[in-house]
């Protein structure tokens, strides 16, 4: 039977993509062995990892394991388990995003952070009465979102970023996106009458890989 452990952490000691698997070394000086397919993150020898630990039939080994990144502060960052809300590669964006948070004082984080120049493509979009919009609950969602047919992306400048403070002083990574702000969606019990507005003007360029298909619905559920 297996059982999961409290997150751990340590370092990369041995990597091998040709056969599979490599090597934590922990903070307690032992190594853990893990399967590259628990890998959330790409990382190589000597990156610093955040992990799961599990245990079958007397053996240990590192699951989800998630690349530790910190700032000139020295403060951690790292992405939850479930990584289907960071939307961008976290690599080449979140060290700068990041660079001047110099404490961890704050519970929650919503960072917007502009480039200044082309970074990528934002799906949320503002909407028209003339726009086709459905509805349907996204994978890794409870709710339902509003999204909008036969629009593209349009080009951003922006990164936004949500962190959460765990437990150990660090952040972690809720979600990351290409755009600005944008609001709570209404099925979530924090959600204003600002974020119900947000989305009663905008909504998001439909993706069918995005959503649960039996959801999908032409009447709001708001």
């Amino acid at each position: 039977m297996k059982q999961q452990s409290i997150e751990s952490t340590g370092r990369i000691k041995f990597l091998s993509t040709s056969k599979g698997f490599g090597f934590i070394s922990q903070e307690n000086g032992q190594d853990i062995y893990f399967n590259i397919r628990n890998l959330q993150n790409n990382v190589e020898v000597g990156d610093e990892v955040i992990f799961l630990i599990e245990s079958k039939n007397d053996r240990q080994s590192a699951s989800a394991i998630r690349k530790v990144y910190r700032n000139r502060y020295g403060i951690a960052f790292y992405e939850r388990i479930n990584t289907t809300h960071t939307h961008l590669d976290i690599e080449e964006y979140l060290p700068e995003v990041v660079s001047n948070i110099s404490n961890t004082n704050l519970g929650f984080m919503e960072i917007e952070h502009d480039f200044g120049n082309y970074v990528g493509l934002n799906d949320c979009v503002e909407t028209s009465e003339s726009d086709d919009l459905i509805y349907a609950i996204r994978k890794g969602r409870k709710g339902y979102t509003v999204f909008v047919k036969n629009r593209y992306p349009i080009p951003t400048s922006y990164v936004t970023i949500v962190l959460k403070k765990a437990d150990n002083n660090a952040y972690v990574i809720i979600t990351a996106f290409y755009g600005q702000k944008a609001g709570l969606e209404p099925h979530d019990p924090r959600a204003t009458q600002s974020d119900i507005h947000f989305w009663k003007n905008h909504a998001l360029v439909y993706n069918e890989n995005e959503i649960i298909k039996e959801s999908l619905t032409n009447m709001s559920p708001y």
